[in-house]
């Protein structure tokens, strides 16, 4: 028997588990079936528990040893083991907030499982809080006075950052911050309009109400988020899955006309429709449900899913960046290298936001060199955790 494509074999894996459907394919899955690739890009792309779950539904002549099924079954007690967690630290930070009067909307991670077919099986991460400019250092003050004040924390322009009880947590000052000041400032007027209490959503997670980003903003919101970090540095296929989910409940509520309008103020327009290629095809959106669907720009999606299944999550597996030297100058020569080379590569995608994401990389850059070389203050930049920036810091101390 021919051995199957390890990479069809296991987007019909992805897709059984994403859809909670059979994966019966006797030409994929047999006796040389290569179980160690399949299972490797999953680990790689943070789809473990969605492929475990499509495994496990296989007949049984169809399925992996027994040693790789027990290896399964471990894998997807961890995953639901973490979201547990999560989501008891989720309800213990929101509570503490809403009892002063502080009341957060959660971005991504759990809120976005609880469209899953089964929310456990995916992988999760952090919690992201958006609280607003406000009500910010207030919300930063209690999670510190709660956390103890000697745990380590940092902020950046965007959000302050720190770990509580195991669990990273981001308390966002702002949804997200655009490369183009000026698309940036239409995006904070309308984040900021749409964040508000009155145009949430709500989700029970651990029977608590926990307020989350309406569907219609979500959409957009998790595709900018993933796009951003496609272009500076990587994403996993799990960011895919997550915005297939809100689609799936966006179309019945869609506002094209309206969609249209953020996604080309957002500078998103093209991008947006190459991703979706990859939504359609590889992961089973139906085609109705993705607004406007191009498939002539297949090409172009062809470029991006062979860039994210060769880089991993965040670009973890990427070779090229790894290495960087410890000395100020080598790391900052290093990182242009890496990330000049990365731009002519994604160029064919949307050559505009490469530019700006670009031109804003060599401008932090510079600030960061000059501030390591003078010791004036910190450097942040976006494929590093940010501290300190003195011009835009919020004093959460006072």
């Amino acid at each position: 028997m021919t051995q199957a494509d390890p990479t069809e074999a296991f987007f019909t894996l992805l897709r059984a588990g994403l859809w909670n459907e059979a994966a019966d394919n006797e030409r994929l899955f047999n006796q040389d079936t290569d179980w160690n690739v399949l299972l490797t890009l999953a680990e790689q792309q943070t789809v473990s528990g969605l492929v475990a779950d499509a495994i496990f539904r296989l007949p049984a002549e169809l399925q992996p040893a027994t040693d790789t099924l027990r290896k399964l079954t471990g894998q997807v007690a961890a995953i639901a083991r973490r979201h547990a967690l999560l989501n008891n630290r989720l309800v213990e930070v929101v509570g503490l907030l809403q009892a002063e009067g502080i009341h957060p909307v959660l971005l991504k991670g759990q809120g976005v499982a609880t469209l899953y077919p089964h929310p456990m099986l995916r992988m999760c991460g952090d919690i992201d809080l958006y609280i607003g400019k406000e009500n910010y250092p207030r919300a930063c003050r209690l999670l510190r006075k709660r956390n103890g004040e000697e745990t380590p924390y940092t902020e950046s322009e965007k959000h302050f950052h720190t770990t509580f009880g195991g669990v990273t947590v981001e308390l966002h000052r702002i949804a997200e911050k655009l490369s183009n000041p000026w698309q940036d400032a239409r995006f904070q007027r309308w984040s900021t309009d749409h964040l508000q209490e009155d145009q949430t959503d709500i989700v029970h997670i651990e029977g608590k109400e926990i307020q989350v980003p309406s569907v219609c903003v979500n959409a957009v919101y998790i595709f900018n988020h993933l796009w951003h970090h496609f272009i500076a540095g990587g994403i996993g296929l799990r960011q895919l899955c997550d915005w297939v989910m809100v689609l799936h409940r966006f179309y019945e509520k869609s506002d094209l006309a309206e969609l249209k309008e953020r996604l080309t103020s957002f500078g998103l327009w093209r991008a947006w429709r190459i991703f979706g290629c990859i939504t359609v095809k590889e992961l089973g959106l139906p085609e109705a449900e993705f607004p406007f669907f191009d498939a002539s720009l297949r090409p172009q999606a062809d470029k991006v899913l062979a860039r994210i299944l060769s880089e991993g999550n965040f670009g973890k597996y990427n070779t090229a960046q790894s290495g960087r030297p410890d000395g100020i100058i080598t790391g900052k020569l290093h990182s242009l290298r890496y990330i000049s080379s990365r731009i002519i590569g994604i160029a064919s995608v949307s050559p505009l936001r490469a530019a700006e994401y670009y031109a804003r990389f060599l401008v932090q850059g510079i600030k960061g060199l000059i501030q390591a070389l003078t010791g004036m203050g910190f450097h942040y930049s976006e494929t590093e955790k940010k501290t300190e920036n003195k011009d835009k810091r919020i004093n959460i101390e006072q």
